[in-house]
């Protein structure tokens, strides 16, 4: 792989920005609306459409971002919290 100044420079630029998490999601998320990726509220339902770019934060110490493919649009109502399921290893008496 072939080197890349500006690559590297724009790395350290990001290792400086981000002493901590925080600041590391503020600086990503910066750097991801520059790139036309669309903040997302977790709590509330979602309209996906093909070819979208998106970003959800969470108390501004955790991001996720994703990009859709071209090929399917969908509505999507955001993320599901379900109780973990624990399954006994006892055999039934």
């Amino acid at each position: 792989m072939p080197e890349s100044p500006a690559l590297t420079r724009s790395l350290l630029a990001f290792i400086d920005a981000s002493p901590t998490p925080f600041h590391a999601v503020a600086e990503a998320r910066r750097r991801l609306a520059g790139h036309s990726f669309s903040p997302l509220d977790e709590r509330e339902p979602w309209r996906l459409e093909s070819g979208g770019r998106h970003v959800v934060v969470r108390h501004d110490s955790s991001l996720v971002a994703f990009a859709l493919g071209a090929r399917r649009a969908s509505s999507w109502s955001g993320p599901t919290r379900t109780a973990p399921t624990c399954a006994s290893s006892r055999a039934p008496s």
